[in-house]
């Protein structure tokens, strides 16, 4: 099974960090991607890169952050049920 990766694995923090620790892995990570400063290839480079700035944008937003955390929630509930119910033979 494959895992789900969320926003706070792309920015490398746990879901309990604050806004300090979500910009500061924001930065860390957008200069090692950044397409005019990483090693990766550009394509790569570019879509890891655009990644992280779209989970920063979220992350970084209180009220977004609120509701991505509650989206989180009803999913992995959803996928512990879905889990739960597959194993019941």
């Amino acid at each position: 099974m494959a895992s789900i990766r969320t926003h706070y694995d792309l920015l490398e923090v746990s879901p309990s960090a604050d806004a300090s620790e979500i910009r500061h892995a924001f930065c860390r990570l957008s200069k090692l991607l950044h397409p005019d400063t990483t090693v990766l290839p550009a394509e790569e480079a570019a879509r890891r890169f655009q990644k992280v700035c779209e989970a920063y944008e979220l992350l970084s937003d209180p009220q977004l952050r609120e509701a991505y955390d509650s989206h989180l929630v009803e999913v992995c509930l959803e996928i512990k049920d879905t889990v739960g119910e597959a194993g019941a033979f």
